[in-house]
């Protein structure tokens, strides 16, 4: 048989005041005042401490601290399992993990030494980067779990993640420290400044103390809404749908482009003049893109079996709700928002009303009603041929 290793003994560095008291199972000190003791690599600190000696269980209660080289525990109360070297401490509990640059903060947690795991409940943060200015991430939920070693956790129940503007919210959040991502699920939620986003599962992805990626999965959607300027109460509004959406932000986190997959689906609303006069633009295909400068939408691209359909105040003398539509379909669709411009690329058509156009490339301008029709060149035979002209 293997033989088995010697139990770590405890030593006692310092007490102001310590009382041994015999008892038929167990041998008992009482320690007083400036309590220091050690086990291994780890220090213990307290006001008081209780010693079953027999048992292998300490008590500490008041300021108590434990240092070990890769962890630094704070709490009022400890209890410390001197076989399995397992914490269990309580009050106003503190946990910094000095290699992962990350604390934790509850009223209840336990951190098992051998196995390098820990489990808070009692209203648990955990928080990312705490001595980076504006750059700490933070997690919280009714209990947090993580793998030291592993730079693994589970958060459950109630999750809140915060990150400079951003707040996301789940009912169970998957941590990977290693590979610096957060995975969302059971009806997640994220905001961000003007935006808005859900799906089946959210997965944040950070480096150095910094979002740059969002992927939003299963039934995403997301809105997006931006004041026209610091002195109106006038804002853009647009609303996104598709099976996957992926969200780039830049180095200052601000949006810069969003990516929607599969059956994607956009409703755009430009701020309107007056309360009348409301104005949105509606598309769909097979992918969507939208551009952003400074968190304001500049741009929707539409590629594969576009379609949209733009819908604007008819002037009529019968009704003031009366609406035009413009419908229109191509393989590609470019709007340029801030222009008010529509670009149709590849096998367009048009209907407004009684009309309809084909052509291989039009251009509408919503603002000023004025639509431009064209063909293209193509070579045949070895010449350039204008060809797919409009109709």
């Amino acid at each position: 048989k293997p033989q088995q290793k010697p139990e770590e003994p405890i030593e006692l560095l310092n007490a102001d005041l310590s009382e041994l008291r015999m008892e038929k199972e167990n041998v008992i000190l009482n320690l007083n005042g400036n309590v220091h003791l050690r086990h291994g690599q780890a220090d213990l600190y307290s006001d008081r401490a209780v010693w079953y000696r027999s048992a292998g269980l300490l008590v500490f209660i008041g300021n108590v601290r434990i240092e070990d080289p890769d962890q630094s525990i704070k709490a009022e109360r400890v209890t410390y399992y001197q076989r399995t070297r397992k914490i269990v401490a309580d009050e106003n509990v503190e946990l910094e993990s000095k290699k992962e640059k990350a604390i934790v903060l509850g009223g209840h947690g336990e951190y098992d030494r051998n196995k390098k795991y820990l489990i808070f409940t009692q209203s648990p943060s955990l928080i990312y980067n705490p001595q980076v200015k504006d750059g700490s991430l933070t997690v919280k939920a009714d209990t947090l779990e993580y793998f030291v070693e592993q730079k693994k956790g589970t958060a459950i129940r109630d999750v809140h993640i915060l990150k400079g503007d951003m707040e996301a919210t789940c009912g169970k959040a998957e941590l990977f420290g290693k590979e610096e991502r957060i995975v969302l699920t059971q009806n997640p939620s994220a905001k961000k400044t003007d935006s808005e986003l859900s799906g089946e599962e959210i997965e944040i992805l950070y480096r150095e103390n910094k979002v740059y990626q969002i992927k939003v999965s299963g039934e995403a959607k997301a809105s997006h809404r931006e004041q026209v300027d610091s002195l109106s109460q006038k804002y853009n509004e647009s609303y996104l749908a598709g099976k996957a959406l992926y969200f780039f932000l830049g180095d200052d986190e601000k949006l810069k482009l969003v990516k929607v997959l599969n059956n994607a689906t956009s409703l755009y609303y430009p701020s309107a003049k007056d309360t009348l006069s409301q104005i949105k633009n509606e598309a769909s295909g097979d992918s969507l893109e939208l551009y952003f400068d400074g968190s304001k939408l500049k741009r929707i691209v539409i590629i594969g079996g576009a379609i949209g359909s733009y819908y604007s105040p008819a002037e009529t003398r019968d009704s003031l709700h009366s609406i035009d539509t413009v419908n229109y379909s191509a393989e590609k669709i470019d709007y340029l928002t801030d222009q008010n411009l529509i670009d149709l690329e590849d096998n367009c058509n048009v209907r407004y009303r009684q009309i309809s156009l084909k052509a291989e490339k039009v251009t509408y301008q919503t603002e000023k009603e004025y639509l431009k029709a064209e063909g293209i060149y193509k070579e045949e035979e070895g010449k350039q041929k204008l060809t797919q002209l409009p109709v």
